[in-house]
């Protein structure tokens, strides 16, 4: 079992407004592990409640819309083990979700994860 929260920001100028745009994504998932040592490989898919926050600065005017939504990811790569507490995933993932917008794509990541429970 996984439980798994991300983000995503980015920010921009568009005809003199800013744009600032944020997804969330958190939910539970399940992860298959083919170990090998300290390094294992990893396939993970995740059902996310996705939330996407629009910001858009005009001036002395602020608009923020907010819109949430249920996604889901695929994830694979490698989880190198730091200790039994704590390992390293390098990961290339997938995201589908579409709360207002279409919210969805792939990308490259790294992160830290905490271990519990019974570990192979």
């Amino acid at each position: 079992m996984a439980v798994e929260g991300r983000g995503t920001f980015s920010s921009q100028d568009v005809s003199g407004s800013d744009l600032h745009l944020m997804n969330s994504y958190f939910g539970p998932g399940v992860r298959v592990f083919a170990p090998q040592n300290n390094l294992k490989l990893f396939l993970q898919g995740n059902l996310y409640f996705v939330s996407e926050n629009v910001e858009t600065v005009s001036g002395n005017t602020t608009t923020t819309v907010t819109e949430d939504g249920i996604g889901f990811g695929v994830n694979g790569g490698i989880d190198i083990r730091l200790s039994r507490l704590l390992s390293l995933p390098i990961e290339v993932n997938y995201l589908y979700a579409k709360p207002s917008y279409n919210v969805s794509g792939f990308g490259i990541s790294a992160g830290l994860t905490f271990n519990f429970g019974m570990m192979p």
